[in-house]
């Protein structure tokens, strides 16, 4: 059955995965993934430290952290990643613009190792983005602009960082959504990460930050969907959240969780573009 997208309506993408190929290296060979391990390494001085808590499993840096800091070491790991911090403080505080270095609310250890996971992490993947790397997928692009015709606005709610995404869509040269809720927004309201259901009411109490037509549509609700490559934290917020799922799933591979009753499953991108899913 064809799903076919209405108008004024607003469309909530992923990033990592769904509209990005950051799992490819980049020129220098780098990944998100590698970026982590390198700056847990560079942190706590433990060599494949990120493999020793299972990988990153789509997980947020908090995520990270807390694994970290519960583990065997973790007195030690607490002791190595304060004395960085401390030594490294000025350098990457001055990373991200002020609006992004506002401390959380119940600011402790696992806060601080937190925003310096980011920041290092973002000191090895920053200088990477250019025209090769990240790539858009094939489509993704004509499906943004095929919405934008039609009065779709699209968000993007993402795990990610906000200026890794909109220095990516420079490059690419095309508008970035101006409705944007990442990981840097999770943090600063203490708020849980996918699948939780608050996000979607979050990126909605925040509409007046969008200075762009969306913010109508964000205010009445009227959201069509979630798209993102994870059936189990994207398809976990769109069923939290009483939307219907787009699983992008360009690997066709079977679903390691039951999928929400209201998804659409689809593989390229290029059949999206013309506003209809098959």
């Amino acid at each position: 059955m064809d799903t076919v997208i209405p108008r004024q309506c607003l469309a909530v993408f992923d990033y990592d995965g769904t509209t990005a190929d950051t799992a490819a290296p980049s020129p220098n060979g780098v990944t998100v993934t590698a970026a982590y391990s390198y700056a847990l390494m560079e942190m706590f001085g433990v060599q494949d430290l990120l493999e020793e808590i299972g990988g990153l499993q789509n997980r947020t840096p908090r995520e990270l952290i807390e694994d970290i800091v519960a583990g065997d070491r973790h007195l030690r790991l607490r002791t190595c990643g304060r004395r960085y911090f401390e030594t490294h403080r000025d350098r990457l505080w001055a990373m991200l613009p002020t609006s992004r270095n506002r401390r959380p609310r119940h600011s402790g250890l696992i806060d601080t190792l937190t925003e310096t996971l980011v920041r290092v992490k973002l000191s090895y993947l920053l200088d990477e983005i250019g025209h090769a790397w990240p790539k858009p997928f094939d489509g993704v692009l004509d499906t943004f602009e095929a919405m934008r015709r039609d009065g779709t606005a699209a968000a993007i709610v993402s795990s990610g960082h906000e200026c890794f995404i909109r220095k990516s869509f420079e490059f690419w040269g095309v508008p970035c959504p101006n409705v944007l809720l990442t990981d840097d927004d999770c943090r600063a309201y203490d708020i849980d990460p996918k699948p939780n259901a608050g996000l979607i009411d979050l990126m909605l109490a925040l509409s007046h930050r969008y200075r762009t037509s969306a913010a109508p549509i964000l205010q009445k609700r009227n959201i069509i969907g979630h798209f993102g490559d994870c059936e189990i934290k994207d398809g976990g917020l769109a069923a939290n959240a009483g939307v219907p799922f787009f699983w992008f799933n360009r690997a066709n591979r079977k679903p390691r969780v039951s999928l929400p009753e209201n998804t659409v499953v689809f593989s390229d991108w290029r059949t999206v573009s013309d506003g209809v899913l098959t």
